[in-house]
């Protein structure tokens, strides 16, 4: 394994709060129909992985087993659940995520009753599909989009995914499902900012009857502290909560495992990756 890349079919993975929503924009269609709902950002459903993607990671596995004299072990098990979700993440929602965005290209038609609605055709691999996204206001604060898709030969007005966003644009809840021929929800995503703009995200597995049902990764940023990045990735089985905190612009970093490391103590590595005793 020569390279992990952690950013491939979500190529958009910019921070959250670099494209989000300004309260001026935000229109919620309450007052009046005749003008469309606000779009709520594609960017506030793309978590980055900013500084696990570019490691060279040759020999890592092995060193990772041996827990003797792993140099770079605690970087490797840090990027090595990161891995684990951006899999789940691009297999279940970089289709979708890639249908939210052409919305942002079409112009929305007025359906009645306060619904909007965009339609267009997505080209995934020579695959077509009929994309309609509804919108429409709930209340003043509330904004409801719902995406249904189609495919010639195959299925009909599948509900793929839906979402309500509050504040101003600033907050959003999004359940997405797969298998069309048979839809179930598998990924919450959640997202928000503070009062300071800073940004958060997190992706839970909500798959029924799935043993990793619960399970969820969640991205914070803390612009200023020693360590400005930090995601928490809790695993059900076997109930672990994983801490992973690292500098932007130092790659330096630190994890945090009972699990993994028995014990409830930091681990670190430097701007290298490799293990450091921690400060």
């Amino acid at each position: 394994m020569k390279s992990i890349k952690l950013i491939s079919l979500l190529v958009l993975s910019i921070f959250l709060m670099q494209s989000c929503t300004t309260d001026d924009s935000f229109n919620s269609g309450k007052s009046d129909e005749a003008v469309a709902p606000e779009l709520p950002p594609v960017q506030s459903l793309i978590m980055p992985f900013t500084g696990f993607e570019d490691a060279d990671t040759t020999g890592l596995v092995d060193q990772a087993n041996n827990r003797s004299g792993a140099t770079y072990r605690n970087w490797f098990y840090a990027a090595s659940n990161l891995i684990l979700w951006h899999t789940v993440v691009t297999v279940n929602m970089a289709l979708p995520i890639a249908s939210f965005n052409e919305a942002f290209n079409q112009d929305p038609v007025y359906a009645g009753n306060g619904v909007w609605k965009w339609s267009y055709d997505v080209n995934d691999n020579g695959t077509v599909y009929l994309c309609v996204l509804s919108g429409q206001a709930i209340d003043n604060e509330t904004l409801q989009f719902d995406m249904h898709v189609s495919k010639a030969g195959g299925f009909n007005n599948v509900h793929w995914y839906t979402g309500t966003v509050t504040d101003n644009g600033n907050t959003g809840v999004w359940e997405f499902s797969d298998r069309p021929n048979n839809p179930r929800k598998v990924i919450r995503a959640e997202y928000g900012k503070n009062a300071a703009q800073v940004a958060h995200l997190t992706f839970t597995n909500i798959k029924e009857q799935s043993p990793d049902m619960g399970d969820y990764i969640e991205y914070r940023e803390a612009p200023g502290a020693d360590f400005d990045r930090a995601y928490d990735v809790y695993r059900v089985q076997p109930d672990d909560l994983i801490e992973i905190q690292w500098n932007e612009a130092i790659a330096g970093g630190r994890v945090k495992s009972q699990d993994f490391f028995n014990d409830d103590d930091f681990h670190c590595w430097d701007m290298e990756f490799m293990d450091v005793d921690c400060e």
